[in-house]
């Protein structure tokens, strides 16, 4: 009974302190892995009091910790203008990531340092903000450049009412592929996604998009101009999601499963 109170105490203080450092339990690691040796002492403390029979009333700071970038350095180092990150997606569509989600794209880890040594030239590495399709393409940096963007702009595009063109990006970091995946044409879907090696997945294609765009609009680079790639959406009409940059812009559009020789497969890192 007094092993239960104990344990029911100290878990009480340690939501106490976790609740004032604005801290969820799916940020515990990234804390931990970002040295918040405040925080780690702050706990400690809980505990060592516990331990000893001593009470604890914990001084609640409701003042955010600012976040510290990890690796970014190093991850822009290796991608070169391959790297898009938090800077540059903010300057490119004229964003601000809130401090909350400046937190979640903090930590590179090192395991995808290693993985973005192998694929520096063949993938781009993005900080995802939350923007769907159609709010890329009312963007007021992508309305500026129309001509060269997208085909159908704001209002008019046929999918302005599906779905998949109205679901948010994630904030976490991407790495997609910049061109299909290696003999991914002439193949139906479900062969074409036979292809993928592990570690790959067939992305969003609001995720597609928003890289696409992103990477443009810091570069001038355009992706996907002679092969189009399939997503893995599909439409209201149950045709997949594919797009690719033509004469007039980025167009999307909704394709069958069929091969063609024009169409191949869209690629990310999902580690």
């Amino acid at each position: 009974m007094e092993m239960t109170i104990f344990k029911n105490n100290v878990w009480t203080q340690l939501r106490q302190v976790l609740s004032g450092r604005q801290v969820t339990p799916a940020m515990l690691a990234v804390l931990f892995a970002l040295g918040d040796k405040k925080w780690i002492d702050e706990v400690a403390d809980v505990l060592k009091r516990y331990a000893a029979g001593a009470g604890y009333e914990p001084t609640v700071n409701n003042t955010p910790t600012a976040p510290t970038e990890t690796n970014h350095a190093a991850a822009e180092a290796i991608m070169g203008s391959n790297f898009l990150g938090i800077a540059q997606v903010e300057k490119a569509f004229g964003v601000k990531f809130t401090p909350a989600q400046q937190q979640k794209l903090a930590m590179i880890p090192e395991s995808i340092l290693k993985v973005l040594k192998a694929c520096a030239r063949t993938h781009i590495l993005v900080a995802g903000f939350p923007l769907s399709i159609n709010n890329v393409r009312a963007n007021s940096n992508v309305v500026g450049n129309a001509e060269q963007l997208f085909c159908s702009m704001t209002g008019t595009g046929w999918y302005n009412e599906q779905p998949f063109a109205n679901v948010n990006v994630e904030v976490r970091w991407y790495l997609l592929r910049k061109t299909p995946v290696n003999n991914s044409t002439s193949r139906w879907y479900k062969d074409q996604l036979k292809l993928l090696t592990e570690g790959e997945e067939n992305p969003w294609a609001r995720d597609v998009v928003f890289a696409t765009i992103a990477l443009f609009l810091t570069t001038g680079e355009r992706l996907f101009e002679t092969i189009w790639v399939r997503c893995k959406d599909t439409t209201s009409f149950r045709d997949r999601v594919c797009l690719g940059f033509s004469q007039g812009g980025l167009l999307i559009d909704d394709w069958d499963v069929e091969p063609y020789g024009s169409i191949g497969l869209a690629s990310s890192r999902n580690s």
